[in-house]
């Protein structure tokens, strides 16, 4: 019988792997998609085409192509200085990915398939590595938990953090992403600290340094994770104070292990920025539609939106969360470390401005940190009593079941991957399937190629709320052009004035919604020989002078013939860092000669 209760969590572990594996079984044509591929660069890069410096990409947006890893190459940015390419995610998790990623190349030149770093047996070879990953992860997860709770207690934390939570969904659907291969590292790094706490040892030490900066080379927002060995097992100023002290014994020995560890980890990415951009140090997140905001982060809808909100569509994690009066209460020598960790965690991955992280099930970036957050409600169920402990658990199981759920509608695309609203939620829920017109209460969908098609039923789902047409004074366009004896009012644009007059504002003044789409159109005038497709509409969105959500328009090929023609084009505002931010269009000539511009009118549409 002793036996059989030492076993339960050991069957937990099988359980959820098994889970994982069933939901995850159609994804190993997927491995490479998207992030992923950005985070994997490395490797094809440096050992198939042995070029790194980012010169020549061109295999690269071929792979994307072939194996539609993504709608764009968004993944690089352009450096002006060097005119090369510089993937804008860092190198921890090529280092991570290496064991699949050569056991796939020594496959594919066994087989006689492609060796070009994307065919079958590297699919094959990544999805079968990022299982062997994500079950040793939830190993040293259970190695940690049995320090702390009984056997049965780590089987069930085992199964809420799998099953209870967006791990499920976000690993098994992922199982490539940084989600998976960090989860991992948060488990190693849990299990050598506290190993490292109870016996002090250097190699201890040098291991959770080690961990931690693989786990900031393969996620720079991972660098929140110092507060677990800092604080864990420190429940008082004194021992903070021993814990220092420890750092510094031997003439500073163990700070300076640590210090060169970490700064040995970091030594792959400062190599790649200099040789790649000419800089030991480089910002690669260069789309200005991106970043930090760090004074005014995003924290209350990263936790509570009914877009992407943590405690809405995980609700479990907020009774952890609350869980944490408790943990002061019973294990004050814990509470510092995962108290400081979650909040510095949690205001970092909301300060970023695209809080919602694209298409995912709840927040995805916590998936990582579970092995931390889930902590306060083990120490919950493990210290409550009687009738205390059977309502938690009462509790715990309805929010497990409602989580399931909400996973098997997204799963069924009752719940919307990235455009979910208040107002939808609640038509859907509890739903088997979506009500009649409930699509009409989600956000506008985008397209991740930036195609921008407007529905065509906007009649009845969009107004025009204002109109800017050019010329609308006598003054507005001072230019003539005589034809057929009539004198026009136009705009002349030539090399000398390649750039029309332009509609701009800020957002906050195109529109009060979330969006508007904008109808721009204009008439020119094509002369003799002269191509016409060389005139572009232009719409831009601009942040901080940085621009973003650029596209373009020009006539029709068929349409090259001279004399009057119209443009037309329809743009989506994106989604804007800041209300501040500029929505501005235009007209650009970049030909020879010169055209002219009769009319333009930009017809702005919002959702009724």
């Amino acid at each position: 019988m002793e036996r059989l209760n030492a076993a339960k969590s050991l069957l937990a572990l099988f359980a959820c792997t098994l889970l994982v594996l069933f939901v995850a079984r159609d994804t190993r044509s997927s491995v490479f998609n998207w992030d992923s591929a950005g985070y994997y660069y490395y490797l094809p890069a440096l050992v198939i085409h042995g070029d790194l410096s980012g010169s020549d990409i061109t295999w690269m947006e071929e792979a994307r192509v072939k194996y539609d890893l993504s709608g764009t190459l968004y993944q690089f940015h352009k450096v002006e200085e060097t005119g090369n390419f510089v993937c804008q995610y860092s190198s921890g998790m090529a280092i991570l990915y290496s064991p699949g990623f050569f056991a796939g190349h020594l496959a594919a030149k066994i087989s006689g398939a492609e060796q070009d770093g994307f065919s079958a047996p590297y699919q094959w070879a990544m999805w079968i590595w990022s299982m062997v990953v994500m079950f040793l992860g939830l190993l040293l997860f259970r190695k940690f938990l049995l320090f702390h709770f009984d056997d049965g207690l780590t089987a069930v934390l085992l199964v809420l953090t799998t099953a209870g939570t967006n791990y499920l969904l976000t690993v098994a659907y992922g199982l490539s992403t940084v989600h998976c291969y960090v989860f991992f590292l948060y488990a190693l790094l849990l299990y050598l600290v506290h190993r490292w706490t109870t016996t002090g040892s250097l190699k201890l030490l040098g291991a959770v340094a080690l961990t931690f900066g693989i786990a900031c080379l393969s996620r720079p927002s991972e660098m929140v994770a110092f507060f677990i060995p800092l604080f864990y097992g420190v429940g008082s100023l004194n021992a903070l104070w021993e814990r220092i002290g420890y750092f510094f014994r031997r003439f500073g020995l163990p700070l300076l292990l640590v210090i060169l560890i970490v700064a040995i980890s970091a030594l792959p990415q400062l190599f790649y920025w200099k040789l790649c951009t000419g800089h030991w140090f480089f910002m690669s997140y260069a789309n200005p539609a991106e970043g930090f905001d760090f004074t005014s982060p995003h924290t209350m809808d990263f936790l509570f939106s009914y877009r992407k909100g943590w405690f809405v569509y995980t609700p479990l994690m907020f009774i952890a969360v609350l869980s944490m009066v408790g943990l002061w209460k019973w294990k004050r020598d814990l509470f510092w470390a995962i108290a400081l960790f979650s909040i510095a965690n949690v205001y970092f991955l909301s300060s970023w401005s695209s809080w919602w992280y694209a298409q995912c099930f709840s927040q995805r970036t916590m998936v990582q940190s579970l092995p931390v957050t889930i902590l306060p409600l083990g120490f919950l169920i493990h210290f409550l009593r009687g009738l205390a402990r059977s309502i938690v658990i009462g509790i715990v199981s309805i929010l497990l079941i409602t989580t399931v759920f909400f996973m098997w509608q997204y799963k069924w695309r009752i719940i919307s991957k990235d455009r979910m609203t208040g107002e939808y939620f609640w038509t859907v829920f509890g739903k088997t399937n979506v009500p009649e017109m409930a699509d009409t209460l989600l956000l506008v969908e985008r397209s991740f190629t930036g195609e921008m098609d407007f529905d065509a039923s906007f009649p009845e789902t969009y107004k025009v709320i204002r109109t800017d047409q050019y010329p609308s004074a006598e003054t507005d366009f001072a230019d003539t052009l005589l034809l057929d004896s009539l004198v026009y009012k136009v705009q002349r644009l030539n090399q000398e004035r390649k750039y029309s007059t332009s509609v701009k504002r800020r957002f906050g003044e195109w529109t009060s919604k979330d969006h508007a789409w904008l109808r721009i159109t204009a008439e020119v005038f094509v002369p003799e020989g002269i191509d016409p497709r060389e005139l572009r509409i232009v719409a831009t969105a601009d942040h901080e002078k940085k621009l973003y959500g650029y596209i373009t328009s020009a006539i029709a090929e068929h349409d090259s013939l001279p004399g009057w023609k119209s443009i037309s084009m329809d743009y989506l505002t994106p989604e804007v860092r800041d209300e501040n931010d500029k929505i501005s269009t235009y007209l650009w000539w970049r030909g020879e000669g010169e055209i002219f511009i009769r009319s333009f009118r930009v017809d702005t549409y919002e959702r009724r």
